[in-house]
């Protein structure tokens, strides 16, 4: 059955950690206690799903559920990783000592794990998955079982006749085990995580192709702009540009791992990036990225980051400016 959640703006909290390694060895960071109230306005509506994964509607959370723990750091820093994780999709934002995990890889040629725990990460305030395929879901169960998750944002549960149907059920399981408070991708969901704002700009359940069901989310902090595309191909780019939606960044990352079924001329001339990002394996069986794809961004002369060559790849916002570093040369 389907299930309706609207949610206007959540803030997202999570649990006290106590963190003994910092972001690249680099960062000193202090313990400090502190509680905290989650402050959330939300409406929600639910409706059952087949798994019974929420309560019936209407549900307003318990005093118990809305009140947590969380850690509190002076890490001031505001930081977007594109996580090596071979041919998939893994994106750490992280911000004021919370963090966002948007995808997880395969979980087979990728060690999510410990890309995570490289970068100094103990807990996720919010887990989110793009689409079903087994490129973006396949290290979810692993992030589940050796971090502490407060929340994750799915898309809609897949019929059981879908290809990734029971690896959906296994990431079903793993977070109840875990106790995640669950919430399904809608457009209009905006989810503020502290200095960024991430904005759901697209989610259509109802397209046939699964690449083109991703969630298309914008991250936004201060003054800049990720334009995070997943799997989209042409198709729901074509939606995206009929909608009207805002879509100038300056920073996209390419959808589908550099595919030609993706990032046609028309949308990069309104989307209008300065950098591009894409998450690919080397020597991948695709053919990725295609050298069509490589033209179009040199072109518009937008400078390109490729996993494959510069393995993960930090985005640092700054008050003026974004710095790029990575972990290959």
């Amino acid at each position: 059955m389907a299930l309706l959640v609207r949610m206007k703006e959540l803030n997202l909290v999570r649990f006290l950690y106590r963190r003994q390694n910092g972001w690249k060895d680099k960062l000193v960071k202090k313990n400090k206690i502190l509680n905290a109230i989650l402050s959330v306005g939300l409406a929600i509506i639910i409706i059952p799903t087949a798994l019974s994964l929420f309560v019936e509607s209407p549900y307003i959370p318990t005093v118990k559920e809305m009140l947590t723990r969380r850690y509190d750091t002076d890490e001031q820093i505001d930081v977007v990783s594109f996580l090596d994780v071979g041919q998939g999709d893994a994106i750490l934002i992280r911000s004021n000592g919370r963090y966002v995990l948007i995808d997880t890889g395969d979980g087979i040629s990728s060690n999510i794990v410990r890309s995570l725990k490289l970068n100094g990460v103990e807990g996720i305030d919010a887990l989110i998955l793009t689409h079903w395929h087994n490129d973006h879901i396949g290290g979810a169960i692993d992030v589940l079982e050796n971090f502490s998750v407060l929340n994750v944002i799915m898309p809609t549960f897949p019929d059981e006749d879908h290809d990734n149907y029971r690896d959906a059920v296994k990431i079903n399981d793993a977070a109840k085990r875990s106790n995640v408070m669950f919430a399904l991708a809608k457009q209009g969901l905006a989810v503020n995580v502290g200095d960024f704002r991430l904005s759901f700009l697209y989610y259509d359940k109802t397209k046939e192709d699964e690449n083109n069901r991703s969630s298309i989310i914008m991250a936004k902090c201060r003054d800049f702009k990720f334009l995070l595309m997943s799997d989209a191909e042409e198709p729901l780019e074509d939606d995206l540009l009929e909608s009207g939606i805002d879509l100038n960044c300056d920073v996209i990352k390419i959808g589908h791992h550099g595919s030609v079924t993706s990032t046609t001329e028309d949308f990069l001339k309104i989307a209008k990036p300065q950098y591009a990002v894409i998450s690919v394996a080397a020597k991948n069986n695709y053919g990725f990225p295609d050298p069509e794809i490589l033209n179009r961004l040199e072109k518009r002369e937008i400078k390109l980051y490729r996993t494959d060559l510069n393995g993960e790849i930090d985005v640092e916002v700054t008050e003026t400016e974004l710095v790029f570093s990575h972990s290959h040369n």
